[in-house]
């Protein structure tokens, strides 16, 4: 539904004021109330009106009015040098303006409705469809310098105020006001267009001077135009000085300060202004300019309330703990105050002391942009008692919470139930029986007799006497079970109505018959356990008493042995006094050996093989578990005493091989293996000349790493101690170009070879290698003599 409110709203999304230095003007020899022409060089001031506002609902379609106003220098309304109206002189000197309102399109300049009452003034309207919170909801206008024809850019901004309405309970977007003054673009951004009572927006003024520099301008800039330090930049909050800075703001040179305002009130001005002064002369600095915005707040009257889902509640009065702490708050409007959250728990324990927690540690939560927080925690391990929750909380607006109070009481231990009755050897010829019944409890208590025909009777209160029907002769098994309002459940109370002469039935469950342990130590003590068919008074295992479970149907004893085979003999006697005896044996077998381990390869091992067969065998008198770790990762296990084990490794490396073998009476011994995986074969390099001035020369070389072998030319060579330098003496078939083929065996068997061209000079005797023609020349010299 539309909202159009005939009254328009007092929120001014920006001021403009402009100081002047009287120094200044008169040196400028300006009036302030003379006319000035419209152009790009004049300043305009852009002021935005909602209808309304600030706050505003989804659906609501909202009239934003605003005036577009010529002013001088210092601030002041400025009548036009023409006559005609300032829209027509705005279309003359190429000012453009556009409207934008991302929420419906980036430009709805044809939707203003633009309306010049005066040669200085121009009124504009525009109407939004309805509004949705998910929305931007950020009205901009802009006026651009148009007269170069070429596309607006934000270089041709002239003046620009973009307004950001705040809708439902949700943080609205930035908004950014500018203005040029003398050559001075001045902006004032801030984070949170529209804030909420209580918000701390990020606020960011600029100042920018557009002014070409006098060299590049061809003329004389004035007074305005400085490379100087000759001007102070002043950024002021509420009157307040947050930040000074003395600089030059040379042409085309910024300065800027972003400011992270305090929580804002919608009864202060939360106005931020930039002053801009010069320092030229002497004495107290003179203000060349002011640029004031202020930001929009909206008022918060609407404290948080408490989430009827919170944990604990009323709902349950009676714990057995005080469970997980879930505290939810939200705002309708306003954002929560996480540090004005207090929670804490008093009370009175059984005992009488007193208890004062403060819980204030627990974790928060902020969901739906702070307008609703939730606290969560671990539950608290409390004695029993009374006890009393309080949480606090405000919102950033300073609105109270009511307080958040639950009152609960701590009961863990279970009801006590007391029969005015006793439960052994219960004999009677009647129908019924009537059993007085005291339950101790400081809850509300819930009891039930469950009898053997079956039947249920339940009965409420402390104090009772219930009267149970018997339906059979012989035995009438009846449980009584209590359970309190915290969920404390008693330990059945079973018993039974009967003339009993009969032994009970008693079955082992540990240790199995005939079954056989193993020990390094002595002495060794064994669980014997077992069951019964009915409830038993007493057990004794092998002269030791045995301790029974609450239903008096299972038993169990740590029972000692000797090495050998042992009786166990189990005594156990019902409720009615009849014993019976359940006998079986154990064996005890007592080593305190470790197990020999044998390994079928010795180490260390260097091979280039990343598969191995690697048998083991374990002698040990006792049953024996060996585990195979290969660099400390277990790959193997087995019970066998005697195994072949393939070995497979990954690759080239070193290999830690770990045989561990621990018996079942706990002995453990150990074995390991190095092995080394080398893949890469031998280089070799020779280190004698390849020049050779006969057909027999010694030949060395070197290689990068051990080997095991080296033969050249089919002749084994001679290693050195380190395994790595070779000599060996070859003899080579002829002469002119002969070669060398080298061979070399690493220690992990890997073959390395090396082809080596040898050039074999001739001797010195004539006609032993008559291909040379020097050989014939020497001949025939020889002969001459």
């Amino acid at each position: 539904m539309s909202r159009l409110v005939s009254v328009l709203g007092s929120l001014f999304v920006f001021l403009l004021g402009i100081l002047a230095n009287p120094n200044l003007a008169h040196s400028q020899q300006q009036n302030p109330a003379a006319s000035i022409p419209v152009g790009n060089n004049a300043s305009y001031l852009i002021s935005l009106f909602p209808a309304g506002g600030p706050r505003f609902h989804s659906g609501d379609q909202v009239t934003i009015t605003g005036l577009i106003k010529l002013v001088n220098n210092f601030g002041a309304d400025s009548a036009s040098a023409g006559n005609s109206t300032l829209l027509d002189q705005f279309k003359r000197q190429g000012i453009d303006i556009i409207g934008s309102f991302p929420s419906e399109a980036l430009d709805v300049s044809s939707s203003l409705k633009l309306q010049s009452v005066s040669p200085s003034i121009i009124q504009f309207t525009y109407v939004t469809s309805p509004i949705q919170p998910q929305d931007p909801n950020q009205f901009s206008l802009k006026l651009f310098n148009h007269q170069n024809g070429h596309p607006v850019s934000n270089q041709d901004l002239l003046s620009q105020n973009t307004l950001a309405l705040q809708v439902d309970n949700l943080t609205s977007k930035e908004s950014l006001t500018s203005l040029v003054i003398s050559g001075f673009r001045y902006s004032i951004n801030s984070s949170i267009g529209t804030a909420i009572e209580g918000m701390s927006p990020l606020i960011t003024g600029t100042i920018t001077n557009l002014q070409a520099s006098a060299a590049s301008s061809g003329q004389n800039p004035g007074a305005q135009v400085s490379t100087g330090r000759n001007r102070l930049v002043e950024f002021v909050f509420n009157n307040q000085v947050v930040f000074s800075q003395n600089v030059s703001l040379a042409p085309g040179e910024t300065v800027s300060y972003q400011y992270q305002a305090p929580r804002l009130k919608a009864s202060n001005p939360n106005q931020f202004t930039i002053n801009l002064y010069s320092t030229t002369g002497k004495g107290t600095p003179s203000k060349l300019a002011s640029f004031s915005a202020p930001i929009a707040v909206a008022s918060d009257p609407v404290a948080p309330q408490w989430n009827a889902n919170s944990l604990p509640n009323a709902k349950s009065p009676y714990v057995q703990n005080m469970g997980a702490i879930d505290l939810i708050v939200s705002d309708s409007f306003g954002r929560i105050d996480a540090s004005s959250f207090s929670v804490s728990l008093s009370g009175t324990t059984t005992s009488g002391s007193n208890v004062n927690l403060n819980l204030s540690s627990l974790t928060g939560i902020s969901s739906a942009d702070g307008a609703s927080f939730e606290w969560k925690g671990p539950g608290q391990n409390l004695a029993e008692g009374n006890y009393i929750l309080s949480a606090n909380v405000k919102d950033l607006a300073g609105n109270t919470a009511p307080p958040y109070q639950i009152s609960f009481t701590v009961v863990r231990t279970a009801p006590q139930i007391l029969l005015g009755i006793g439960t052994s050897a219960i004999l009677t010829n009647q129908y019924q029986i009537s059993i007085p019944v005291n339950i101790t409890d400081v809850a509300p208590v819930t009891t039930t007799f469950t009898v053997d025909d079956p039947q249920v009777y339940t009965f409420s209160g402390n104090q009772f006497t219930a009267t149970i029907p018997l339906a059979f002769e012989g035995t009438n098994s009846i449980s009584v079970v209590s359970q309190d309002a915290a969920g404390n459940v008693s330990a059945p109370f079973e018993f039974a109505v009967i003339r009993d002469t009969i032994s009970p039935v008693l079955t082992q469950v540990l240790p199995a018959m005939n079954a056989v342990f193993y020990t390094n130590s002595l002495p060794y003590t064994i669980t014997v356990s077992g069951i019964s068919n009915e409830p038993l008074s007493k057990v004794s295992i092998n002269g030791i008493s045995a301790s029974l479970a609450a239903d008096r149907l299972s038993y169990q004893a740590q029972v000692p042995i000797l090495a050998g085979q042992d009786l166990i003999s189990v005594i156990g006697t019902d409720l009615a006094g009849n014993p019976t005896t359940l006998l079986s044996s154990v064996s005890l077998i007592y080593s305190n050996l470790p197990p020999v381990i044998s390994l079928g390869l010795l180490g260390p091992i260097i091979t280039n093989k990343t598969a191995l067969n690697l048998p083991i065998t374990v002698s040990d008198s006792v049953p024996v578990t060996t585990t195979i770790s290969v660099n400390g990762t277990s790959v193997f296990q087995t019970t066998d005493n005697s195994f072949l084990y393939p070995l497979s490794l990954t690759g080239a490396g070193s290999y830690a091989i770990l045989v561990q073998s621990i018996d079942l009476a706990g002995n453990s011994s150990w074995q390991t293996l190095a092995v080394t995986v080398d893949t890469t074969p031998p280089v070799i390099t020779l280190t004698s000349q390849t020049t050779w001035p006969s057909k027999t020369q010694t030949v060395t070389g070197t290689l990068n790493k051990k080997v095991a072998s080296v033969s050249v030319n089919d002749t084994a060579a001679t290693l050195d101690a380190s395994g790595t330098s070779f000599s060996a003496v070859v003899t080579l078939p002829g002469f002119g170009n002969q070669s060398l083929m080298i061979s070399a065996v690493d220690l992990a068997g890997n073959l390395g070879t090396a082809s080596v061209p040898i050039l074999v000079q001739s001797g010195t005797i004539a006609g032993e290698n008559p291909s040379y023609a020097w050989k014939y020349q020497e001949c025939s010299l020889s002969g001459g003599l």
